[in-house]
C-alpha cells in the first residue's frame, strides 16, 4: 500500500535572520531536495491526485510525494516555481489572501523580517501554468481562538476572493499554525473545501480524514538526507538515532509499554 507523503515548505530563499532558518529554504537546497527525491524513486503528485486517492477512486505510485508551500511568499514565484518546473514537480501554494501584494504582517510582532508576499499577477500566472492555489485564510490567525462569525469570514471570504480572482474553484486549504478546532472543521466543510492540510506529521492512506491530511515539515536547514529520513519514518524529526527511536516506539506500542 502506498504511503503518501506531503511535504510542507514556506519561503524558498536565503534566511534574512536566524529566526527564519526553520522557514527559509535556500533555492539551491530546495533543488537538491527535489533531485534527491527523484534519485530515490519518489513520484511527484498533485493534491488533485491526492484527493482522488484519499477518496478511493484512484491509486498512486508506491513512493508518492506532494509538495506544498504555505503563506504565499513572493519567492514562491521567483525562486520555487522555476525549480519545480525544472524537476517536473507539481505543487500547491497556500495563499494568505489578505496579505497579497503586502507583507507577512502576522510575523512582524514576533521579530521576523518583513517579507514581500505574492501579488495577484504572480498568483494568476502560476495558476495558469498548473500550480495549484489553495487558501490559507485572510489574515493567518489561530482559528481555534476565533468565534464562529470571525472564522467564517477568514475561511469563506478567502476562498471566494481566490475563486473570483482566478476564475476557478479553490477547494484546498491549509490551517495556519496547524491550529484547528471542531468548529473550524465544520466551517471548512461549509466553505466547500474538499482537502485541508494540517501540520501533523505522518503518512496519508485511503480513509484518512481529507480535512486533516498529514504533512512533513521541511526545515530550511535540512540537508537532503534528513528530508529522505523524515519521509521514510513519517516524522518531522531526523538524526542518526531516529531510526532506533522509531523502531523502539513501534515495538513499545505492540507490547503496550508506555
Amino acid at each position: 500500500m502506498s504511503r503518501l507523503c506531503i511535504l510542507m515548505y514556506h519561503m524558498i530563499s536565503e534566511p534574512a535572520s536566524p529566526l527564519e532558518q526553520r522557514f527559509a529554504c535556500p533555492p539551491e537546497r530546495f533543488a537538491t531536495h527535489l533531485r534527491a527525491l527523484r534519485r530515490h524513486g519518489y513520484s511527484p503528485v498533485s493534491l488533485s491526485q491526492v484527493r482522488d486517492y484519499i477518496c478511493g477512486s484512484s491509486t498512486l505510485p508506491e513512493k508518492a510525494v506532494a509538495v506544498t508551500l504555505d503563506d504565499g511568499y513572493a519567492d514562491n514565484h521567483s525562486e520555487a516555481w522555476p525549480i519545480l518546473v525544472e524537476h517536473g514537480f507539481p505543487a500547491t501554494v497556500f495563499v494568505t489572501v489578505g496579505t497579497v501584494s503586502d507583507q507577512n504582517s502576522w510575523m512582524l510582532p514576533d521579530g521576523y523580517p518583513a517579507r514581500q508576499m505574492l501579488n495577484w499577477s504572480q498568483i494568476q500566472e502560476m495558476h495558469m501554468a498548473g500550480i495549484q492555489i489553495g487558501s490559507h485564510t485572510m489574515t493567518h490567525p489561530r482559528l481555534s481562538t476565533l468565534g464562529r462569525d470571525a472564522t467564517r469570514i477568514e475561511l469563506i471570504e478567502a476562498k471566494k476572493t481566490l475563486e473570483d480572482r482566478l476564475g476557478a474553484q479553490v477547494d484546498t486549504f491549509a490551517y495556519p499554525y496547524g491550529d484547528w478546532s471542531e468548529q473550524t472543521l465544520e466551517i471548512v466543510r461549509e466553505a466547500g473545501h474538499s482537502l485541508a492540510c494540517s501540520i501533523r506529521p505522518g503518512f496519508n492512506r485511503p480513509g484518512v480524514d481529507p480535512l486533516l491530511l498529514r504533512r512533513i515539515e521541511v526545515y530550511g536547514t535540512d540537508p537532503a538526507w534528513k528530508v529522505l529520513q523524515k519521509m521514510h519514518y513519517g516524522s518531522n524529526r531526523a538524526g542518526m538515532l531516529e531510526p532506533l527511536k522509531y523502531y523502539w516506539r513501534r515495538a513499545a506500542g505492540r507490547l503496550g509499554v508506555n
